[in-house]
C-alpha cells in the first residue's frame, strides 16, 4: 500500500460533516477502509451507507473496484460482457426489449491460463429502482464484473461490495410526491434559483446521490435546505479543484430542482 495515502484535516473534517450519521467508531472504520483500498471518496470511488436501524455499510463504485485491480501487478484486463435470456444462449449485446436472465464476465490475470468468470442472475440482484428499469443489461453486467474481480482478487477485495449489488435506495420514488405537512414551513420559505433550475433536469435531479449513496430525492425538504447551505459554503470558502467543484455544483442544481419539484407539489395539495 501507498503510504502517502491519506487525508488531510480539511478533508477528513468535510468527510465527516458529510457522515454525520455515522458515530466515531463506524466514521473511523469507513477512513480506514478507503486508505487501505486506496480509493478516494470525493471521487465516488468509495462511501458509507447506514439506513435507520441498520448497521454501517462500506461500498464501492464499479470504477472504485476497477481502480483496485488495475493497481496489481497481475491484473490482465477483462472480456467482453455476455448476456443471456431463458433459453440460455449468451449474446455479446443484448436488444431485447425484457431485461435478461443473466450476464458473465471474466477477469484475466497474467498467472492464470484461463479468464476466471463469474455469473450474475437477474432475479438475484435485481431491486427495482429506476436505474434497474431503465439499464437492466448494464446493472447486471456490474454485478458480475464484480463478482468476477472479487474471485480473482479475493487478497485485496475480499468482503468488498460494488453499490450495484447492495441495495442503497430507502424507497422507490413514486410519480405522485406527497408532502408531508412539516415540510411545508421549510418550503414556504425556500425561494428556486432560477439559472439551478436551467442547469439540470428534473429527471437527472432524481437520480442524484450524496456521498453515502442516497438519493436526494428521498430526503425531507429541512435536510436538503441544510445540506444546500453546506454545499454553497464550501463552494464560496474553499479553492477546490475545478473538478470537484462542478461535482459540487451539480450536486447544488440537483437539490434546487428537487426543492422546487416538492414545493410545486406542495402548493397543488393546498390548492
Amino acid at each position: 500500500m501507498d503510504e502517502k495515502f491519506t487525508f488531510s484535516e480539511k478533508q477528513l473534517s468535510r468527510l465527516r460533516s458529510e457522515y454525520c450519521q455515522l458515530d466515531d467508531n463506524e466514521f473511523e472504520t469507513f477512513v480506514e477502509q478507503a486508505k487501505r483500498l486506496e480509493l478516494d471518496p470525493f471521487c465516488r470511488q468509495i462511501y458509507a451507507v447506514k439506513k435507520e436501524g441498520s448497521k454501517m455499510q462500506v461500498l464501492c463504485t464499479i470504477d472504485g473496484l476497477r481502480i483496485v485491480a488495475e493497481r496489481s501487478s497481475k491484473y490482465a484486463g477483462q472480456t467482453p460482457a455476455m448476456w443471456c435470456g431463458n433459453d440460455g444462449v449468451w449474446k455479446d449485446v443484448w436488444l431485447e426489449k425484457t431485461p435478461p436472465a443473466a450476464c458473465k464476465v471474466g477477469v484475466m490475470r497474467s498467472d492464470f491460463n484461463q479468464p476466471l468468470y463469474a455469473v450474475a442472475r437477474f432475479d438475484s440482484y435485481n431491486q427495482g429502482t429506476s436505474y434497474w428499469t431503465s439499464m437492466p443489461d448494464i446493472m447486471i453486467s456490474k454485478c458480475a464484473e464484480a463478482l468476477a474481480l472479487r474471485r480473482a482478487f479475493p487478497a485485496r477485495l475480499s468482503g468488498c461490495y460494488s453499490d450495484a449489488e447492495i441495495n442503497t435506495d430507502k424507497q422507490i420514488r413514486t410519480e405522485t410526491v406527497q408532502v408531508p405537512a412539516d415540510e411545508k414551513a421549510f418550503l414556504a420559505e425556500y425561494v428556486a434559483d432560477p439559472e439551478a433550475l436551467k442547469r439540470i433536469d428534473l429527471a437527472e435531479a432524481l437520480k442524484e446521490r450524496d456521498y453515502q449513496g442516497e438519493l436526494y430525492s428521498d430526503k425531507s425538504a429541512e435536510t436538503l435546505l441544510k445540506i444546500r447551505k453546506r454545499l454553497n459554503r464550501l463552494l464560496k470558502e474553499e479553492k477546490l479543484p475545478e473538478e470537484k467543484a462542478a461535482v459540487l455544483q451539480r450536486k447544488l442544481d440537483a437539490i434546487e430542482a428537487i426543492l422546487c419539484d416538492k414545493q410545486i407539489h406542495g402548493a397543488e395539495e393546498t390548492a
